[in-house]
């Protein structure tokens, strides 16, 4: 077994507990979702939901796009899908990383850039440490426009 199948089946683990916990129970309809997810972050680091919802159809799963929001607010609250908004009312989707700190966004082309440095955790820890914050989840987002996009505009002028 592959050590991203390992991973997989740990993702899994983690939401059976969490859906117990809660008096849900692992349905059809969130089993797929979930191994949908997990197959498409294969492919794909981040994912709109139509990207999944239209996997799903294509599938012949006959999913509804309201049971899809549900499942995913639940692998959110779970901690093994994180939602970046990449502008107003658009949002991506990833699978939780140990590392993964945060995100750069250009607001133009919409290109995520991870921040997978450990010294940048380190400093979040420090900062948490010094003010005596004990800190369950963070949103960590640069937004600006990459080089490309500034390469670009500076020709349309």
């Amino acid at each position: 077994m592959s050590a991203r199948q390992d991973n997989d089946l740990i993702k899994e683990a983690l939401f059976r507990e969490f859906l117990r916990a809660k008096g849900l129970s692992y349905t059809y309809e969130r089993q797929h979702i979930l191994k949908e997810i997990l197959e498409t972050s294969n492919t794909i680091k981040h994912f709109p939901i139509d990207r999944l919802y239209n996997n799903l159809q294509s599938k012949r799963n006959r999913i509804s796009k309201s049971t899809l929001y549900r499942t995913i607010k639940l692998l959110e609250d779970s901690r093994i899908v994180k939602k970046t908004d990449i502008a107003p009312d658009r949002y991506v989707y990833e699978i939780v990383e140990q590392y993964n700190i945060g995100h750069i966004v250009c607001l133009k082309c919409k290109n995520i850039i991870e921040i997978n440095n450990r010294e940048t955790k380190k400093i979040v820890n420090h900062i948490c440490r010094e003010k005596r914050f004990q800190y369950k989840t963070h949103t960590f987002e640069i937004k600006g426009y990459c080089d490309k996009c500034i390469s670009l505009s500076l020709k349309d002028e």
